[in-house]
């Protein structure tokens, strides 16, 4: 960066965000490590951190790179920013009766997707975070994820014997690949 070799790496799981770089030839490197949701945050901290190093220039700070981002932001096509869900409500069994029942993906494994009570929830028999009550919003459904790590809900589609879902945000995180399962109901709920 700036004509000075740079090392680094992020991680991002579960609403933790971490960065590491290494400038060798400066003799500089640095960590952040960030328990909540901070993808700006850690963009920008790291941003100035190498900058301080390879180019010194003083108005290239937290607040120019935390306006860059609002700007990048403001600029996104709407299909690429989060819905809103705030007219959210609970879906009932009766609204969801032809879709109950066992689902399995070839990979993941078995979800129920069952009534509780006056809900109807979907569990995931080998991840227990994935565990949450469906809302109706619109014409859509989605899974309120009871355990709060889990920070990407998620749609649910459901066509025929099928149950597909996706990111309700579409910047969620890369690790919340629903996208990637495809269920096919097996039973009814037990």
């Amino acid at each position: 960066m700036d004509g000075v070799f740079k090392v680094a790496h992020t991680g991002t799981l579960m609403g933790m965000y971490s960065a590491v770089t290494m400038l060798p030839d400066k003799g500089a490197g640095f960590v952040i490590l960030i328990n909540g949701e901070g993808e700006d945050a850690r963009t920008a901290l790291t941003q100035v951190l190498v900058k301080r190093y390879t180019s010194g220039d003083p108005a290239l700070s937290v607040a120019h790179y935390a306006g860059l981002l609002e700007k990048e932001e403001a600029a996104r096509p709407a299909a690429e920013k989060a819905p809103d869900t705030s007219r959210r409500r609970r879906a009932t069994a009766k609204e969801l009766a032809p879709h109950l029942g066992v689902y399995r993906d070839p990979w993941f494994g078995e979800v129920t997707l069952c009534r509780d009570g006056d809900a109807v929830r979907l569990r995931a028999r080998k991840s227990p975070q994935l565990d949450g009550v469906v809302q109706k919003v619109g014409d859509r459904w989605l899974v309120d994820w009871d355990d709060p790590s889990v920070d990407a809900e998620a749609w649910l589609d459901m066509a025929g014997n099928g149950l597909r879902m996706a990111k309700v945000d579409p910047q969620a995180d890369f690790s919340y690949d629903y996208e990637d399962l495809a269920f096919e109901r097996v039973g009814n709920c037990p």
